[in-house]
């Protein structure tokens, strides 16, 4: 009597759960039998089908696919089934075991392994229901990537964690009562958590890339002055032709804003100097100022990133400057009267 109230209560709860999907049915395990064992996980495996090299200072998006290459390589037979009924309980539980290497609730989400690359925050993380045996995404994900103008030259790996669960066994229920039962009601699956860290490498191309080591030279007011910049190219490759450009405003300018370096190689420095004018309502002070450097690389022309630098504007020279002049010219008049006075004066006496 007993074993009948507990069978019929089991009916009850199995009722309850209308409309559960069986894959996610929990049944204790002392209520099932284990027919079969199969044995294989999934294999989730990406490869990147976009471009995998960059240049510094690039933003783009990259796409990376996933698929499931979880095969199931073995089968274990733990309990023959003797009647008819559990012919086919036990035949649709290893229907069921076949599809232990299917992913369920994914996540996947790219990270970088460098400070000079970023993956842009609002695309690097990705949810998906399933990925089944065999299966490769219909829409691959999409990742934007932002590589620093002071990136160095090489390859890099960017990392791709990804997180899911698996039907780790599957079980029949027992009792001739829940058998007679709805079929697809009549088997628990048990599942398993794991993860795995996928390396995606990518490349940042080699370039010649420019910094300001030096800058001196003055300019004053109402007046034309030089300075001299010094460029250093701290990048991989040789600059071939390269000249320097300035990119001034008021109240400076200039009749020559270009100059030419020559081929600058790798750690070189090559020094560019420019002839600037002051307008008569400069201020003076360091003023800012933008410059690069234009060059050819393998035969295509590049320039580099905008540079800073500072041009220091002073006040008038003072032997120029007109009222210091008239000030001279009134003294030595002054002098010259005092000295006649005084000559004119002993002459009388």
């Amino acid at each position: 009597m007993r074993k009948l109230v507990m069978i019929i209560l089991f009916i009850l709860m199995m009722s309850a759960c209308a409309g559960a999907s069986s894959d996610f049915l929990s049944i204790p395990p002392q209520h099932t039998i284990n027919y079969y064992d199969a044995y294989g996980t999934p294999s989730i495996s990406a490869s990147m089908i976009s471009d995998p090299e960059f240049e510094k200072g690039e933003t783009r998006a990259i796409e990376i696919n996933l698929a499931n290459k979880g095969i199931v390589y073995s089968f274990k037979l733990n309990t023959a089934p003797d009647k008819p009924r559990e012919v086919e309980l036990a035949k649709k539980e290893m229907e069921m075991e076949k599809m232990r290497t299917a992913a369920y609730g994914l996540k996947v989400e790219l990270t970088s392994t460098t400070s000079y690359i970023e993956i842009k925050p609002e695309t690097s993380v990705y949810t998906m229901d399933a990925i089944k045996p065999g299966m490769v995404l219909e829409k691959p994900l999409k990742f934007i990537i932002d590589v620093k103008k002071n990136a160095h030259a090489g390859r890099y790996l960017l990392e791709l964690p990804v997180s899911y669960q698996y039907r780790n066994q599957v079980r029949t229920a027992t009792g001739e009562e829940v058998m007679r039962g709805v079929a697809d009601r009549t088997h628990a699956s048990y599942y398993k958590k794991d993860n795995k860290t996928i390396e995606i490498p990518v490349t940042i191309k080699k370039s010649a890339q420019f910094r300001i080591t030096n800058a001196s030279g003055k300019v004053p007011v109402s007046d034309t002055g030089t300075i001299n910049i010094t460029y250093k190219n701290i990048g991989e490759t040789t600059a071939e032709d390269a000249s320097a450009r300035l990119i001034i405003m008021d109240p400076l300018s200039t009749e020559k804003p270009a100059a030419r370096l020559g081929d600058v190689g790798p750690g070189e420095n090559a020094t560019a100097s420019f002839k600037l004018s002051a307008s008569t309502g400069a201020v003076p002070k360091n003023h800012s100022m933008t410059t690069n450097v234009k060059y050819f690389d393998d035969g295509y022309l590049e320039f580099s990133q905008p540079l800073d630098s500072k041009v220091t504007v002073t006040s008038p020279d003072k032997w120029l400057d007109a009222s210091t002049f008239l000030s001279i010219i009134i003294a030595v008049m002054v002098t010259y009267l005092i000295f006649d006075t005084l000559k004119s004066r002993r002459k009388n006496e």
